[in-house]
């Protein structure tokens, strides 16, 4: 199969006649609804073989974070990690001198690292599947895609890390702690992923991605417009939310089987483990459906901006038209 152009050597890929063959328009001006409603449909439809290449692909990162558990002797599930945004007790300098710290430290290190590829992974499917190759994106072609998208993907997430340490210390101001973890969630949730999609598909440097939200975002001065841009990233937010519904209850349950394998100890504890995180892996398809609804609202934005930079509409005389333009399309359904 041939590798489609794509990423930073050929950013404009979605304008080619081969772009968007498949059974929905990634560049394609969306509502709230919209959003969710084609990042599910997207799910429904694809769900075993995209399901199929992030399992393969982050599988070995999981498994190396069971060693490194089984060294630290301390539960740390990948699962619960990629669903545990507060990332509370990061530093724990009391356990350093033991060795433990460092253990521990690896542990998140390779929780963040199996999300960098869950992520990137993603990417390499949409991008694959916009093109009309779905059915035919095998692991090891996924794999091929994603390796480019690992390192922005990947220093995007540092960023990401260090931002919720610092949310995690504001949260302790009196009072007013708790809005700004909020709001700061809801702030980096929405545009914090827009600018790792930036990072995968436009540019591999931080700060042209942020500078190229910043201008998706911007747009025409007005409200209204404003408004046009931002409601559909609630789309994010919302996807985000539905999946730590689902989640989270399960990934509880997990977590509560590890500690009881960590009561066991020894062989059998070793197995509980390892039998966890093997189930925690059919719960990462899931937690990529955000990173799907923020391509889809990337691919809005991109749409408003062609609309936009396009020359208005010109009418032969006499035809009575003001020269207003059009409205626009509605979005594309999917098949």
């Amino acid at each position: 199969m041939e590798t489609p152009p794509n990423y930073w050597d050929h950013p404009d890929w979605w304008d080619e006649g081969s772009a968007d063959t498949s059974g929905v328009a990634f560049v394609a001006e969306r509502r709230l609804g919209d959003v969710l409603r084609d990042t599910w449909a997207f799910f429904r439809a694809n769900g075993v073989e995209f399901g199929l290449g992030l399992i393969v692909l982050a599988a070995p990162v999981v498994f190396a974070n069971v060693l490194v558990t089984l060294a630290a002797g301390t539960t740390h599930g990948t699962v619960a990690a990629l669903t545990n945004v507060a990332l509370s007790g990061f530093v724990r300098f009391a356990a350093w001198e033991a060795g433990a710290g460092v253990l521990w430290l690896a542990q998140h290190a390779l929780s963040l690292a199996a999300l960098a590829v869950l992520v990137a992974a993603t990417f390499a499917y949409l991008s694959r599947y916009t093109q009309g190759h779905a059915g035919g994106i095998t692991p090891d072609v996924l794999w091929q895609d994603t390796r480019p998208l690992l390192a922005p993907v990947g220093a995007t997430f540092l960023v990401f890390g260090a931002a919720l340490l610092g949310l995690h210390t504001l949260a302790r101001l009196p009072m007013v702690g708790g809005l700004v973890w909020l709001g700061g969630l809801f702030a980096l949730t929405a545009v914090g992923s827009l600018w790792t999609v930036a990072m995968a598909y436009e540019t591999d440097h931080l700060p042209d991605g942020l500078r190229r939200v910043s201008a998706l975002l911007g747009g025409r001065a007005g409200p209204g417009a404003m408004r046009e841009r931002l409601r559909p990233t609630l789309g994010i937010v919302a996807m985000a939310l539905l999946v730590g519904v689902v989640v989270q209850p399960v990934a509880f349950v997990l977590g509560v089987v590890a500690r009881m394998g960590d009561a066991v100890g020894g062989v059998l504890g070793g197995t509980v483990l390892v039998a966890v995180e093997v189930l925690g892996l059919a719960l990462l398809p899931v937690v990529a459906l955000p990173t799907v609804a923020a391509t889809f609202v990337y691919g809005h934005l991109l749409a408003l901006e062609q609309r936009d930079a396009a020359p208005p509409p010109s009418f032969p005389a006499g035809d009575g038209a003001t020269g207003a333009s059009e409205a626009a399309p509605s979005p594309a359904a999917w098949s």
